[in-house]
């Protein structure tokens, strides 16, 4: 999804019922919505910490939800937590195949460490 794309799915989101599932897409685009292009957070920005809770809530409702792991590994990245990051981005990949920019971000991980 494209940066200038969230505003846009958030305001798709109201009024829709919301699940675990539903619940962590909606913390994900506000986040990204209220986040810097560099990662770092403008006033009002949901937390690291809302997110792991936000994203734990889901995994328990859907152990196979990729989306979840994709948005620890962002977390853990942007904490500086490379092993955990990459062990997210790779199970988020081999849940979720298409999704491209959690393989993308498992491959450049690998190089980085290596």
């Amino acid at each position: 999804m494209l940066r200038g794309s969230y505003p846009e799915a958030l305001a798709a989101l109201d009024g829709v019922e919301s699940d675990a599932e539903m619940a962590l897409f909606r913390a994900w685009c506000q986040h990204q919505t209220t986040s810097k292009p560099d990662g770092s957070s403008k006033s009002g920005a949901l937390s690291h910490n809302h997110l792991i809770t936000v994203a734990a809530r889901a995994l328990e409702a859907n152990h196979h939800l990729g989306f979840a792991y994709y948005v620890i590994g962002r977390v853990a990245e942007a904490e500086g937590r490379i092993d955990d990051a990459a062990r997210a981005f790779r199970r988020a990949a081999q849940l979720s195949p298409e999704h491209r920019d959690a393989r993308r971000r498992d491959k450049a991980l690998k190089q980085r460490r290596a």
